[in-house]
């Protein structure tokens, strides 16, 4: 599956950590909320695959407890639902319930069948820190390159700091949310680049070696029929 990234930018590569800069988070995503060229927004942790978080996970199965490798986003409740992710089982996270700020799961499909479990909703697992149930699973999607296999993938409500904004926006209106960036941000840079246009980047290197082969092939073809 293909998340959708197109017309969705990521704000910046990196936001600050200091204190006050994240305490400035609130209120630049109140901003966010109120500019009508925002259509929708998410903060939590990069979805870049350099900035992946892997993390040692303890998952429950009757009363064995087995251990595994995952790799983990943080995210808000808007991440799912943004991006078009697809649930096969359970809820969204809520802002709303404390349980799901603190203690609640997200996994994905590959997650469910690395268990051997016929279904990951109400399985209880714990890793960084939290320890409570499943509530809801999302169908497999590509977050690492398509020539990987989809591995187990845990999703999990952001504490600070937090990292990344992602922002779906029109490209005419990025001057709008560069302003907000700089009423709240004005000694940070504002950095920003289109999701769409990283998974460009990413499969470029793979259209230039099969163009490459492509060459290669047509020139063996042309000297084979010379003889």
């Amino acid at each position: 599956m293909k998340v959708r990234w197109r017309r969705t930018c990521r704000i910046p590569s990196r936001l600050p950590t200091d204190d006050e800069a994240q305490r400035n988070l609130e209120s630049f995503v109140t901003s966010l909320r109120q500019q009508s060229a925002v259509q929708q927004y998410s903060v939590g942790s990069s979805v870049n695959v350099d900035d992946l978080t892997a993390g040692t996970t303890f998952a429950y199965s009757g009363n064995k407890k087995r251990e595994l490798m995952c790799n983990y986003f943080y995210i808000d409740k808007n991440f799912v639902p943004m991006l078009h992710i697809p649930l096969v089982e359970g809820r969204n996270l809520s802002d709303s319930l404390v349980t799901d700020r603190q203690s609640g799961f997200i996994v994905n499909e590959a997650f469910v069948r690395s268990m051997g479990w016929k279904q990951g909703l109400g399985q209880t697992i714990e890793g960084f820190d939290r320890k409570g149930p499943i509530l809801g699973v999302v169908r497999d999607f590509h977050y690492k390159s398509m020539h990987n296999a989809v591995e187990p993938l845990v999703l999990i409500y952001y504490r600070q700091p937090v990292q990344t904004v992602i922002v779906k926006v029109k490209p005419k209106d990025i001057p709008a949310v560069a302003g907000l960036w700089k009423q709240h941000y004005p000694d940070t840079i504002f950095d920003y680049a289109f999701l769409d246009e990283n998974y460009r980047e990413q499969y470029g290197r793979d259209r230039g070696t099969m163009q490459l082969f492509s060459f290669f092939t047509l020139l063996a073809i042309a000297i084979s029929c010379l003889g």
